[in-house]
Protein backbone atom coordinates (compact mmCIF):
# COMPACT_ATOMS: atom_id res chain seq x y z
CA UNK A 1 0.00 0.00 0.00
CA UNK A 2 1.24 3.48 -1.14
CA UNK A 3 -0.04 6.25 0.31
CA UNK A 4 0.96 9.25 -1.95
CA UNK A 5 -0.04 13.56 -1.71
CA UNK A 6 1.39 15.91 -4.68
CA UNK A 7 3.22 15.06 -7.68
CA UNK A 8 4.06 12.03 -9.51
CA UNK A 9 7.66 11.66 -9.85
CA UNK A 10 8.05 10.31 -6.18
CA UNK A 11 5.47 7.79 -6.95
CA UNK A 12 7.19 6.81 -10.15
CA UNK A 13 10.11 5.84 -7.89
CA UNK A 14 8.05 3.62 -5.66
CA UNK A 15 6.34 2.25 -8.35
CA UNK A 16 10.04 1.39 -10.13
CA UNK A 17 11.11 -0.32 -7.19
CA UNK A 18 8.19 -2.91 -7.64
CA UNK A 19 10.27 -4.73 -10.09
CA UNK A 20 11.95 -6.72 -7.13
CA UNK A 21 8.29 -8.60 -7.40
CA UNK A 22 8.01 -9.50 -11.06
CA UNK A 23 6.61 -13.03 -11.09
CA UNK A 24 5.21 -13.18 -7.74
CA UNK A 25 1.37 -12.93 -6.81
CA UNK A 26 0.80 -9.36 -5.43
CA UNK A 27 -1.12 -6.33 -5.43
CA UNK A 28 -0.67 -2.25 -5.29
CA UNK A 29 -2.77 -0.31 -3.79
CA UNK A 30 -2.21 3.33 -4.23
CA UNK A 31 -4.27 6.03 -1.92
CA UNK A 32 -3.91 9.59 -3.34
CA UNK A 33 -4.71 13.15 -3.09
CA UNK A 34 -3.63 14.68 -6.88
CA UNK A 35 -4.67 17.98 -8.51
CA UNK A 36 -7.86 16.79 -10.69
CA UNK A 37 -5.60 17.37 -13.98
CA UNK A 38 -3.44 14.46 -13.02
CA UNK A 39 -6.54 12.24 -12.27
CA UNK A 40 -6.43 10.64 -16.15
CA UNK A 41 -2.49 10.60 -16.61
CA UNK A 42 -2.12 8.94 -13.39
CA UNK A 43 -4.65 6.10 -14.20
CA UNK A 44 -2.62 5.87 -17.47
CA UNK A 45 0.93 5.77 -15.53
CA UNK A 46 -0.06 3.11 -13.23
CA UNK A 47 -2.47 1.11 -15.45
CA UNK A 48 -0.92 -2.30 -13.40
CA UNK A 49 -1.50 -0.63 -9.66
CA UNK A 50 -5.12 -0.04 -7.80
CA UNK A 51 -5.52 3.70 -7.97
CA UNK A 52 -7.74 5.01 -5.04
CA UNK A 53 -7.93 9.11 -6.02
CA UNK A 54 -9.67 10.81 -2.44
CA UNK A 55 -9.43 13.40 0.00
CA UNK A 56 -8.23 11.76 3.13
CA UNK A 57 -8.16 13.17 6.82
CA UNK A 58 -4.78 12.06 7.44
CA UNK A 59 -1.70 9.73 6.35
CA UNK A 60 -3.30 7.26 9.10
CA UNK A 61 -6.64 7.85 7.58
CA UNK A 62 -5.38 6.74 3.99
CA UNK A 63 -3.25 4.05 5.13
CA UNK A 64 -6.84 2.71 6.43
CA UNK A 65 -8.13 3.29 3.19
CA UNK A 66 -5.76 0.82 1.71
CA UNK A 67 -5.81 -2.09 4.34
CA UNK A 68 -9.96 -1.68 3.79
CA UNK A 69 -9.37 -2.56 -0.01
CA UNK A 70 -6.39 -4.94 0.22
CA UNK A 71 -7.43 -8.51 -0.30
CA UNK A 72 -3.78 -10.29 -0.25
CA UNK A 73 -2.68 -12.60 2.48
CA UNK A 74 0.02 -10.08 3.67
CA UNK A 75 -0.06 -6.35 3.65
CA UNK A 76 3.08 -3.70 3.93
CA UNK A 77 3.50 0.34 3.28
CA UNK A 78 5.90 1.63 1.05
CA UNK A 79 5.13 5.71 1.05
CA UNK A 80 5.51 7.35 -2.16
CA UNK A 81 9.23 7.99 -2.51
CA UNK A 82 10.33 4.86 -0.40
CA UNK A 83 11.90 2.11 -3.03
CA UNK A 84 11.70 -1.68 -2.11
CA UNK A 85 15.09 -3.70 -2.16
CA UNK A 86 14.43 -6.92 -2.66
CA UNK A 87 11.37 -9.25 -2.81
CA UNK A 88 10.18 -10.39 0.85
CA UNK A 89 7.72 -13.29 -0.92
CA UNK A 90 9.89 -16.40 0.29
CA UNK A 91 10.28 -15.22 3.17
CA UNK A 92 6.89 -14.68 3.83
CA UNK A 93 6.18 -18.25 2.46
CA UNK A 94 8.19 -19.39 5.63
CA UNK A 95 6.64 -17.05 8.47
CA UNK A 96 3.91 -19.41 9.65
CA UNK A 97 1.54 -16.12 9.20
CA UNK A 98 3.61 -14.64 11.27
CA UNK A 99 4.33 -10.34 11.09
CA UNK A 100 7.92 -9.81 9.66
CA UNK A 101 10.51 -7.38 10.85
CA UNK A 102 13.12 -5.57 8.19
CA UNK A 103 16.36 -3.73 8.61
CA UNK A 104 15.25 -0.05 8.79
CA UNK A 105 17.38 1.66 6.10
CA UNK A 106 16.94 5.17 6.29
CA UNK A 107 18.36 7.20 3.43
CA UNK A 108 19.31 11.45 4.39
CA UNK A 109 21.16 12.47 1.46
CA UNK A 110 24.64 10.54 0.60
CA UNK A 111 24.46 8.98 4.20
CA UNK A 112 22.84 5.59 4.68
CA UNK A 113 21.35 4.64 8.44
CA UNK A 114 20.22 1.18 8.81
CA UNK A 115 18.99 -0.84 12.17
CA UNK A 116 16.77 -3.21 13.52
CA UNK A 117 13.96 -0.22 14.52
CA UNK A 118 10.41 -0.84 13.81
CA UNK A 119 8.79 1.37 11.39
CA UNK A 120 6.07 0.57 8.70
CA UNK A 121 8.01 0.70 5.67
CA UNK A 122 9.99 -2.63 7.34
CA UNK A 123 7.28 -4.37 8.54
CA UNK A 124 4.83 -6.84 7.08
CA UNK A 125 1.71 -8.32 8.80
CA UNK A 126 -1.03 -10.59 7.60
CA UNK A 127 -4.01 -8.93 6.52
CA UNK A 128 -6.76 -8.61 8.84
CA UNK A 129 -9.44 -5.85 10.54
CA UNK A 130 -6.38 -4.51 12.38
CA UNK A 131 -6.66 -0.88 12.13
CA UNK A 132 -4.90 2.64 12.26
CA UNK A 133 -5.99 4.55 15.73
CA UNK A 134 -5.71 7.60 13.53
CA UNK A 135 -6.93 9.90 16.18
CA UNK A 136 -3.61 9.02 18.35
CA UNK A 137 -1.48 10.31 15.91
CA UNK A 138 2.01 9.35 15.30
CA UNK A 139 1.66 6.63 18.17
CA UNK A 140 -0.85 5.01 16.05
CA UNK A 141 1.62 3.34 13.85
CA UNK A 142 3.44 2.01 16.84
CA UNK A 143 0.04 0.77 18.25
CA UNK A 144 -0.70 -0.87 14.86
CA UNK A 145 2.29 -3.03 14.59
CA UNK A 146 2.30 -3.77 18.68
CA UNK A 147 -1.27 -5.06 18.00
CA UNK A 148 -0.33 -7.17 14.97
CA UNK A 149 2.32 -8.57 17.02
CA UNK A 150 0.07 -9.48 19.78
CA UNK A 151 -2.19 -10.97 17.41
CA UNK A 152 -0.11 -13.02 15.10
CA UNK A 153 3.96 -13.25 16.30
CA UNK A 154 7.07 -11.66 15.01
CA UNK A 155 9.95 -12.99 12.81
CA UNK A 156 12.80 -10.73 12.76
CA UNK A 157 14.77 -10.42 9.74
CA UNK A 158 18.42 -9.26 9.47
CA UNK A 159 18.19 -7.79 5.66
CA UNK A 160 16.45 -4.26 4.73
CA UNK A 161 13.41 -5.11 3.24
CA UNK A 162 12.92 -0.98 1.58
CA UNK A 163 14.55 2.70 1.70
CA UNK A 164 13.08 5.47 3.25
CA UNK A 165 14.18 8.78 3.11
CA UNK A 166 14.77 11.84 5.59
CA UNK A 167 12.15 14.91 5.50
CA UNK A 168 9.16 12.72 4.55
CA UNK A 169 6.42 12.31 6.53
CA UNK A 170 7.01 9.22 8.19
CA UNK A 171 9.92 11.58 9.81
CA UNK A 172 7.97 14.46 11.03
CA UNK A 173 6.27 12.53 14.18
CA UNK A 174 3.63 14.68 16.60
CA UNK A 175 6.64 15.44 19.51
CA UNK A 176 3.23 16.35 21.66
CA UNK A 177 2.12 13.06 21.38
CA UNK A 178 5.31 11.20 21.44
CA UNK A 179 6.50 12.57 24.93
CA UNK A 180 3.29 11.89 25.90
CA UNK A 181 3.44 8.08 25.13
CA UNK A 182 6.99 7.69 25.38
CA UNK A 183 7.56 6.10 28.97
CA UNK A 184 5.11 3.66 28.07
CA UNK A 185 6.24 2.72 24.62
CA UNK A 186 9.39 1.10 24.37
CA UNK A 187 8.81 -0.04 20.66
CA UNK A 188 7.92 4.22 19.98
CA UNK A 189 10.72 5.17 22.09
CA UNK A 190 13.40 3.17 19.80
CA UNK A 191 12.04 4.94 16.73
CA UNK A 192 12.54 8.71 18.24
CA UNK A 193 15.72 7.61 19.15
CA UNK A 194 16.36 6.34 15.61
CA UNK A 195 15.25 10.07 14.10
CA UNK A 196 16.77 11.82 16.04
CA UNK A 197 19.91 10.24 15.64
CA UNK A 198 19.39 10.98 11.71
CA UNK A 199 18.33 14.65 12.28
CA UNK A 200 21.44 15.47 14.15
CA UNK A 201 23.38 13.92 11.66
CA UNK A 202 21.81 15.71 8.87
CA UNK A 203 22.66 18.96 10.38
CA UNK A 204 26.32 17.85 11.24
CA UNK A 205 25.83 17.35 14.85
CA UNK A 206 27.14 13.75 15.10
CA UNK A 207 29.34 14.40 18.53
CA UNK A 208 25.89 15.83 19.95
CA UNK A 209 24.18 12.80 19.20
CA UNK A 210 26.56 10.92 20.72
CA UNK A 211 26.40 12.65 23.67
CA UNK A 212 22.77 12.51 23.84
CA UNK A 213 22.64 8.84 23.05
CA UNK A 214 25.09 7.50 25.97
CA UNK A 215 22.94 9.77 28.53
CA UNK A 216 19.27 8.74 29.57
CA UNK A 217 17.40 11.17 27.66
CA UNK A 218 15.55 8.47 25.90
Amino acid sequence: ITVHKGELPELEKTERSLSHLVGANFEHIIVAQLKPELHSFARKKFPKSRLILNKDNSIYDAMNIGLDQSSGLFVTFLNSGDELLGSPVDLLEKSSSRCLQFRSTLAIDNLIMSGMVMNHQNFIAPNSNIRYQEQHGIFSDAEWMETNIKTFGLKMVEKPMAKFYYGGVSTRPSMKIAIKNLRFDKLLKSRIKFFLKAMLISLGAEWITKIILKRKYL
